[in-house]
C-alpha cells in the first residue's frame, strides 16, 4: 500500500509540476506581450511630414509619443496656444531654427500650455509677440503637472517666459519634480515664475528681462544652480526688479549661480521666505547684492555664506519696501554667515584696513558689519571658487521623483493566484509524504 501511495504522489506531483511550469510559461509570454505592446505604443510623429501643424500632431498622438518638429517657422493660435494635454515629448530640430511665432498680443495667454504629467519640451525658439506666458505649466485645477522637463529652448518677448504656478491640491505644497534646464530667456518682462515644489532650475541663461530674472513663490525644496542671471530689472522696473526674488515660504537652495549686473538687486528676500540657503554664488556689480525687504510679514532662518560679493553698489540693503504706502512691521531675518564661515566682500579690506587673519584660516578677525542685525562674523579674505565641491545643506528633500513601482494589469492576478495555490499544494503534499 505504501508503494502505491508513493506512486500516486509521484504521478500527482508530476502533473502539478507540469501544470505550474505551463502556467508560468503562459504568464511570462503574456507579460512579454504587454511589454512589447507598451514599446509599440510609443511612436514618433514628424511635423510637417505626418501633420502640417504642431497642434494637429499633438491632437493625433498617443501617450508617450514623441513629436519631432523639423526646422521652420510655425504659428500658434487659440487661448492656450499649443495645448499639450497628454504625456509626450515635443522636440524641435534645433532651438535656433525651429521657431514658434505666437504673433502680436491676442486674447489669450500662452505660447505653449502644458496640462499633463511627464511632458518634455525642448529645442524651440518661442517669439512671444507680447503674449503673457511663453510656456505655461499648469493644469485646469491650478496644479503644476508632475515630472515635466523644459530644456534647450530660447524664449523672448513674453510677459513671463516660463510660468509654473499652483500650490493648491490635496496637500499644501504637492511635489512637481519640474526641471528647467539649459534655456535662454531674454527680452521678457520676467524670466521664470516658479511655484513648483521639489523642482530644479539649472544651467539657464536669464538675461535682460525687464522686471525679475527668477521669482520663486509659494513652494518648498526648490534648487536654483549653475545659472547666469544678468542685466535684469531695468526701466520701468528699475529698483524693484533684479536677479532672484524669494518669498513664501521655502526652503530654497541657491548655489553656484553667476548673478551680475542686475538693476535693483542680485537676490531679494521677501515675506515668509524661511530656512533658505544661499551659498557659493558670484554676486557682482548689481545695484544691491542682497536686498532684505520690509513687508507684511517677516521670514527667518535664511543663511548666506561662501558667496563672493564683488563691486555691488550696495553690498547689502535692509529695511527696504516695495510699497511705501503700506505699513510694515518687520524685516526678513538673514544670517550673513553659517556660524563657521562667511562671505567674501570686495570692499572688506578697504573698510577694515587693519583687519588681520585668524590663524591662517582665510577668515578676517574683524566682522563685516552692515548694521547691528546684519553682521558677517567670519568674512573671507579671498574670493572662493564657486564651482568647487562644498557641503550640501542638511535640510533638504530629494529634488527628483522616486522610482515608481511597476503596475501589472488586473487580469494577471487570477493566474498568479492559481499558480500560488498549486505551488502551495505541491509543497504541502511533499511535506505530507516526507519529502522534506
Amino acid at each position: 500500500m505504501h508503494r502505491r501511495y508513493v506512486g500516486l504522489v509521484v504521478v500527482v506531483t508530476g502533473k502539478l509540476f507540469l501544470a505550474v511550469v505551463c502556467i508560468a510559461v503562459v504568464l511570462c509570454g503574456l507579460v512579454l506581450v504587454v511589454d512589447v505592446c507598451d514599446v509599440k505604443a510609443s511612436n514618433t510623429i514628424i511635423v510637417p511630414d505626418d501633420y502640417p501643424t504642431i497642434q494637429e500632431a499633438i491632437d493625433n498622438s498617443n501617450a508617450n509619443d514623441t513629436i519631432f518638429v523639423k526646422s521652420g517657422n510655425y504659428s500658434v493660435s487659440g487661448y492656450d496656444g499649443l495645448l499639450i494635454d497628454k504625456s509626450l515629448s515635443l522636440v524641435g530640430e534645433s532651438s535656433q531654427n525651429t521657431i514658434i511665432n505666437v504673433g502680436q498680443y491676442r486674447y489669450g495667454r500662452d505660447g505653449i500650455r502644458i496640462k499633463a504629467d511627464n511632458v518634455t519640451v525642448s529645442g524651440f525658439t518661442i517669439n512671444g509677440g507680447g503674449t503673457p506666458i511663453g510656456i505655461d505649466i499648469e493644469d485646469s485645477y491650478s496644479n503644476v503637472p508632475m515630472n515635466c522637463k523644459i530644456f534647450n529652448n530660447s524664449i523672448h518677448n513674453c510677459g513671463v517666459a516660463i510660468d509654473a504656478y499652483g500650490s493648491t491640491g490635496k496637500t499644501k505644497y504637492p511635489p512637481s519634480y519640474l526641471t528647467i534646464s539649459g534655456n535662454i530667456l531674454s527680452g521678457n518682462d520676467r524670466g521664470i515664475y516658479m511655484s513648483a515644489s521639489n523642482s530644479t532650475i539649472i544651467g539657464n541663461t536669464i538675461d535682460s528681462n525687464k522686471d525679475v530674472g527668477i521669482i520663486i513663490d509659494d513652494c518648498v525644496f526648490l534648487w536654483v544652480s549653475n545659472n547666469t542671471i544678468s542685466n535684469n530689472g531695468f526701466a520701468p522696473y528699475a529698483g524693484n526688479g533684479g536677479g532672484v526674488r524669494l518669498r513664501w515660504p521655502g526652503p530654497f537652495y541657491i548655489t553656484r549661480n553667476t548673478i551680475t549686473c542686475n538693476h535693483g538687486y542680485g537676490i531679494a528676500f521677501e515675506e515668509f521666505c524661511n530656512n533658505s540657503t544661499i551659498w557659493r554664488n558670484e554676486i557682482s556689480k548689481n545695484d544691491r547684492g542682497i536686498c532684505e525687504y520690509f513687508v507684511y510679514d517677516g521670514g527667518f532662518g535664511n543663511v548666506v555664506y561662501e558667496n563672493n560679493f564683488i563691486d555691488n553698489r550696495q553690498q547689502v540693503a535692509v529695511n527696504q519696501t516695495e510699497y511705501p504706502a503700506v505699513k510694515v512691521n518687520q524685516v526678513d531675518i538673514v544670517a550673513l554667515d553659517n556660524g563657521k564661515v562667511g562671505n567674501y566682500w570686495s570692499d572688506y579690506q578697504t573698510k577694515y584696513a587693519n583687519a588681520s587673519e585668524i590663524d591662517s584660516t582665510g577668515i578676517g578677525k574683524t566682522p563685516y558689519v552692515i548694521d547691528e542685525n546684519n553682521i558677517d562674523h567670519y568674512p573671507l579674505l579671498k574670493p572662493i571658487n564657486i564651482s568647487s565641491i562644498s557641503p550640501q545643506p542638511t535640510a533638504t528633500s530629494n529634488p527628483t521623483s522616486s522610482p515608481s513601482i511597476p503596475e501589472f494589469p488586473a487580469w494577471i492576478a487570477l493566474p498568479l493566484a492559481i499558480t500560488t495555490v498549486l505551488i502551495a499544494s505541491l509543497i504541502g503534499r511533499r511535506r505530507l509524504f516526507g519529502c522534506y
